[in-house]
């Protein structure tokens, strides 16, 4: 296979990247739920708007600069016993130990 070739098929691999990054960020700005990504040390990587809503702040900029530690102080957890829930027994933190 030639050079121009493979480039031409990383190129079109790589676009067609971009394009389903676009499609996945347009989906999750628009769903009436909150979602948040965020990295093992507490960063959030994203967050739609209604996640930002239903925190309490007033931007999904201001969320992303919070950290998840600080957006879940804002927060009781509890179990579905009614008893408090620890941190390390959610769903993501749990995937996250694995």
């Amino acid at each position: 296979m030639s050079d121009l070739a493979e480039g031409r098929i990383v190129e079109g691999m790589t676009s067609g990247l971009g394009a389903t990054r676009e499609q996945l960020e347009l989906i999750l700005r628009n769903v009436a739920e909150g979602v948040t990504v965020t990295a093992p040390d507490g960063t959030f990587l994203y967050a739609n708007e209604t996640a930002a809503r239903t925190i309490g702040v007033d931007s999904v900029e201001e969320l992303l600069t919070l950290g998840e530690g600080a957006a879940r102080s804002r927060f009781d957890l509890f179990g579905p016993d009614g008893a408090p829930m620890p941190v390390g027994a959610l769903p993501g933190h749990r995937a996250l130990a694995d």
